[in-house]
């Protein structure tokens, strides 16, 4: 109606306005549904995590019960760990822990050691590896001393290449603990 009475330069220049206008509009309307639509995730987003923490706590309460609830598995292990004391009793050697605490106890501040290592030779020989560092050929025959007088153990080994050295002695001592007859002798 009154579009006619523009001119074609005036009417395309309308037209754009209208388009700039409309696509404004339009994205100020996603913008607002967008927002509004965070909004509203925000507390079903809150409800999701509360949701997962209490299944994560259930699931914790079922895995304690399943562990109480195993009764055979905790008695198979309680049966084997019984196999293997009497094994143990049997060979009638000191617990392994007892003797590397012996051997911390003995240790003068100026030895070091690096390893301490166990092995069963074929006779069941139990034979403690004990690899260190000496400050001096002297506080390293003392700690050879020292757990020879213990009177824990039936053979205390240093090889004489360990001796070689007057400072910094790097040593390898081989030990073989009584057994618990032998110490109660």
């Amino acid at each position: 109606m009154l579009f006619g009475f523009l001119s074609t330069n005036q009417k395309d220049a309308l037209q754009h306005e209208y388009h700039v206008r409309l696509i404004i509009v339009c994205i100020g309307a996603l913008t607002i549904l967008f927002v509004s639509g965070v909004v509203l995730l925000i507390p079903t987003l809150k409800l999701l995590n509360s949701l997962e923490h209490i299944a994560v706590r259930s699931s914790e309460v079922e895995d304690i019960s399943l562990g109480i609830s195993e009764r055979e598995t905790t008695e198979e292990t309680l049966n084997h760990f019984s196999v293997l004391m009497n094994i143990y009793k049997q060979q009638e050697q000191m617990h392994p822990s007892t003797t590397i605490v012996r051997l911390i106890e003995q240790m003068p501040s100026t030895i070091q050691l690096s390893r301490i290592s166990f092995s069963d030779d074929e006779s069941k020989v139990t034979r403690f590896s004990v690899v260190g560092k000496a400050n001096t050929r002297d506080a390293l025959i003392t700690y050879t001393d020292a757990l020879r007088a213990t009177g824990l153990f039936s053979e205390v080994t240093l090889p004489i290449e360990n001796l070689a050295k007057e400072k910094a002695l790097p040593f390898t001592l081989v030990l073989v603990p009584k057994t618990l007859h032998e110490i109660n002798e």
